[in-house]
């Protein structure tokens, strides 16, 4: 899951960030920014891009089947009860 983290501290080598709560000390990516992305697989903290997250973003809305919206009443956009 990558996520947004705020950078507390910074030098040439290292940095930290919080990643939920947790501060994780990593190389530093060479930026002066105080928020970067970071992906975190397993137990491993990966430094990751803006556009990596956007990619990873799926739609939260389902398509309806065909059979879902032929049970659907116009008028009341209430499901149709069969018996």
């Amino acid at each position: 899951m990558i996520k947004k983290c705020k950078v507390i501290a910074r030098n040439a080598i290292n940095m930290v960030i919080v990643y939920d709560g947790i501060e994780v000390q990593m190389p530093t990516d060479g930026t002066c920014d105080n928020d970067i992305y970071v992906k975190k697989i397993n137990n491993t903290f990966i430094l990751s891009s803006e556009d990596e997250l956007v990619r990873n973003i799926k739609p939260n809305q389902k398509k309806k089947s065909e059979a879902e919206l032929a049970n659907v009443d116009k008028a009341t956009d209430k499901f149709l009860v069969k018996e």
